[in-house]
C-alpha cells in the first residue's frame, strides 16, 4: 500500500542495544520505488508540520544505518527535537547501482574508487547525476506536491554532504536550506554568481581535526559565498570526522531555525 508523504502513521520497532522504541516508517515502496525511511510527528502531538529534513547517509552507508547512529548518539533527542518542532525526516538510501563492496551505497565522487564498475566511467559527477535523477528528484517532487520545497531542507553527512553540494548545481533553488556536514564544497564562483541571493540557506560544517574531507577553507568559501549574496553559517568544532552528538544536535537546531522563518499554511 502507498501511503504520500502528507499522511502519518504508528509503527513501532526496536533499534539494537539500545531497545528503545520509536515511531518510525521503512517505505520501500513509494512513488519512485526507492528506499527510504521516515519520522513524521503528529499533528495531535506536536502541532502543524511546518517542514521535512532530509538527511543524506555517507560512504558504504544506507538511510536505516544513519538513522540507526543519529538515535544512539543523541540517545533520540535529534529526533524528539525535530519532532517538538513539527519536523518530518527523512533518510533516503542511495540507488543501488550505487553499491558499495556489497554492503552499502554511496552518493558518488569517492565511491567510485571502491567500485570497479563506477571507476570505469569518465565523468567524475556520473554518480551524482544518477543518484540525484533516481532517487533525489523524484523524492523532491513528491515533496513538492505535499507541502512545497521552500518547506524542505536536505543535509548530507560525509559523502552525502558532497552530494548536498551537489545540489546547487543539480537540484531546485526554492528548497529551504542545505546542510553539508564534513562533505566538499568545490569552489564554483561562476555558478555562486549565477544562483546568488536565490540560492538555498546553507550551513557549512567542519571538523578542524577532520583529516578526510580537508575542508580548512570552509571559512573562505563562505566568504565568497556571502559576497555573491548567499546565505551561509558555518560551525566548526574540534573533532575528527565521525559524526559527533553535539554536531548532530546543531545540524536540528540549524533546521529548526531555518524551517521557522518559512511562512508555512497546511491550507
Amino acid at each position: 500500500m502507498h501511503i504520500t508523504l502528507a499522511h502519518c502513521w504508528r509503527t513501532w520497532t526496536v533499534l539494537g542495544a539500545m531497545a528503545s522504541c520509536v515511531r518510525v516508517r521503512s517505505d520501500r515502496h513509494g512513488r519512485d520505488g526507492r528506499e527510504r525511511l521516515l519520522r513524521k510527528p503528529s499533528d495531535s502531538e506536536s502541532g502543524p508540520i511546518i517542514g521535512t529534513l532530509v538527511l543524506l547517509h555517507g560512504m558504504n552507508g544506507t538511510g536505516q544505518r544513519l538513522r540507526n547512529e543519529i538515535f544512539q548518539l543523541t540517545h533520540g533527542g535529534f529526533e524528539d527535537a525535530l519532532e517538538d518542532a513539527g519536523i518530518s525526516v527523512i533518510y533516503p538510501t542511495a540507488s543501488e547501482q550505487a553499491m558499495v563492496m556489497q554492503v552499502g551505497r554511496c552518493w558518488g565522487g569517492v565511491c567510485r574508487e571502491e567500485n570497479p564498475h563506477l571507476a570505469a566511467a569518465e565523468d567524475p559527477l556520473d554518480l551524482y547525476d544518477l543518484n540525484y535523477r533516481l532517487v533525489l528528484q523524484p523524492l523532491l517532487q513528491e515533496l513538492d506536491e505535499t507541502m512545497g520545497l521552500e518547506h524542505v531542507v536536505v543535509a548530507g553527512y560525509s559523502v552525502g554532504g558532497n552530494m548536498v553540494a551537489q545540489l546547487l548545481r543539480l537540484g531546485p533553488k526554492n528548497l529551504a536550506g542545505l546542510a553539508v556536514m564534513k562533505g566538499t564544497v568545490h569552489r564554483d564562483p561562476e555558478l555562486w554568481a549565477a544562483i546568488g541571493s536565490q540560492a538555498p540557506r546553507l550551513f557549512l560544517m567542519t571538523g578542524s581535526e577532520d583529516h578526510v574531507t580537508l575542508a580548512s577553507d570552509v571559512q573562505g568559501i563562505a566568504k565568497e559565498m556571502r559576497e555573491v549574496g548567499m546565505q551561509v553559517t558555518v560551525a566548526e568544532n574540534q573533532v575528527n570526522h565521525f559524526l559527533h552528538e553535539t554536531e548532530v544536535m546543531d545540524l536540528a537546531d540549524w533546521a529548526i531555525l531555518t524551517l521557522n522563518s518559512q511562512d508555512f499554511s497546511q491550507g
